[in-house]
């Protein structure tokens, strides 16, 4: 799953995210990074209106061509890239905090969205332990824990590279 975001993502990544809800929707907002490095900030106020983007022009630039190349769209692509990426980055916040306690597990069958990002995953009925992923990997040797995954995800957001292959997505 990881793979696949961080494949999705390139070198941007979204912290910090925020959100609350309106009258109107969704509202959210974040810092962006880019690299590793912080370059501005993203705002969805959740009224409807555009998802604004506050870095400097040539950053601005970049995202958008990175952006239409990763989504397909061409009305505002950042928006559609960024909001799936708010998406992502707060699914995997949520299964680190499930996977700190007991191991998440990602079968190879799992169904998959448009960008081949995992849809579903397991929730093992046993402690995260070392002896207990060992277990659960040799039972299972086709399919992926989060936990292997987590370093990845982790080393990605701090800026020190991208330590996994890029995934190819699976063509629509």
């Amino acid at each position: 799953m990881i793979s696949e975001i961080l494949a999705y993502a390139g070198p941007y990544r979204l912290t910090n995210i925020k959100t609350t809800t309106t009258d109107d929707g969704l509202a959210w907002s974040a810092q962006l990074y880019l690299s590793g490095q912080p370059i501005g900030e993203v705002e969805d106020r959740g009224d409807g209106g555009p998802t604004q983007v506050f870095v400097n022009a040539q950053e601005q630039q970049a995202l958008k061509t990175f952006s239409e190349q990763r989504t397909g769209e061409d009305i505002e692509p950042e928006a559609v890239f960024l909001a799936m990426l708010a998406s992502y980055t707060e699914r995997i916040d949520k299964l680190m905090a499930i996977n700190a306690a007991t191991p998440v597990i990602f079968s190879p069958d799992s169904a998959v969205d448009v960008f081949g990002v995992p849809t579903k995953h397991a929730i093992a009925r046993c402690a995260n332990t070392e002896q207990n992923l060992r277990a659960i990997r040799n039972r299972y040797p086709d399919h992926r824990l989060l936990s292997d995954e987590i370093v990845f995800w982790t080393a990605s957001s701090q800026g020190l590279g991208e330590p996994v292959p890029k995934v190819e997505r699976p063509q629509t």
